[in-house]
C-alpha cells in the first residue's frame, strides 16, 4: 500500500512538472489567486491551482471510493515538490459522498481515510500513519462533477534510518475541483 501511494504521488509530480506566514490563516494573496486548493503545512502556506490538482471520485455497487492530490504550485521543479493526498474509500454498498458529510477513522462504513504529506528532495522517507485526520465535503454536485471541501491530518513519515517527521496539515480547503469518475 505504502508503495502504490507513493508511486502514485511520484507519478503526480513527475506529470504536473513537465506540463510565509506563520499563523493558521491562508495568505490573503493565495486566496485571491487562481488556486482552488490550500493547507497549512507546519505552518506553511501550501496553495495549488486546478490545472496541479487532481481529482476521482467512484461510486459502484459494492464500493466508493474518492482520491485528490495536488501539487504545491509554489515549490515546483523537477528535482523538488510538495504533495498532498486525500484518499477514502468505503465498502458498504452504494455509499455516497453528501454535502456537509464529515469523516473521521471512527465515521461508521469508512474503511479507508488517508492524507498523505510528500515533499521530493534527496532523502527517502515512507508514510508511516496517520494520527488525526478529518475531511468534510462542503458541495458536491455530481451532475457537474465538482467537489468542494476541508481537510487536516497530521501525517508521520519515517526514512532508512528511523528518523520521523511529523507534517501538521489544517485549515485545507479545495474548491469546486473538478472530478474524473473512473470506469
Amino acid at each position: 500500500m505504502k508503495t502504490i501511494l507513493k508511486l502514485t504521488i511520484l507519478s503526480l509530480f513527475i506529470t504536473l512538472s513537465s506540463c510565509s506566514k506563520s499563523d493558521d490563516s491562508i495568505n490573503n494573496e493565495l486566496l485571491e489567486s487562481d488556486n482552488v486548493f490550500f493547507a497549512k503545512v507546519n505552518g506553511d502556506d501550501f496553495a495549488s491551482s486546478s490545472e496541479f490538482v487532481g481529482a476521482s471520485y467512484r461510486v459502484t455497487p459494492n464500493a466508493t471510493a474518492f482520491v485528490i492530490l495536488a501539487t504545491d504550485v509554489q515549490s515546483i521543479s523537477l528535482t523538488s515538490g510538495k504533495a498532498i493526498g486525500i484518499t477514502f474509500s468505503s465498502d458498504k454498498s452504494g455509499f455516497e459522498l453528501e454535502k456537509g458529510m464529515v469523516l473521521t477513522p471512527d465515521t461508521p462504513d469508512v474503511f479507508i481515510l488517508s492524507g498523505v504529506y510528500t515533499e521530493l528532495g534527496f532523502e527517502d522517507y515512507e508514510f508511516v500513519e496517520n494520527t488525526n485526520i478529518r475531511l468534510e465535503i462542503t458541495n458536491i454536485d455530481t451532475s457537474n462533477k465538482r467537489i468542494s471541501g476541508k481537510f487536516s491530518f497530521t501525517a508521520i513519515v519515517e526514512n532508512d534510518n528511523g528518523d520521523r517527521i511529523t507534517y501538521n496539515v489544517t485549515n485545507g480547503v479545495f474548491n469546486d475541483i473538478l472530478y474524473s469518475e473512473d470506469d
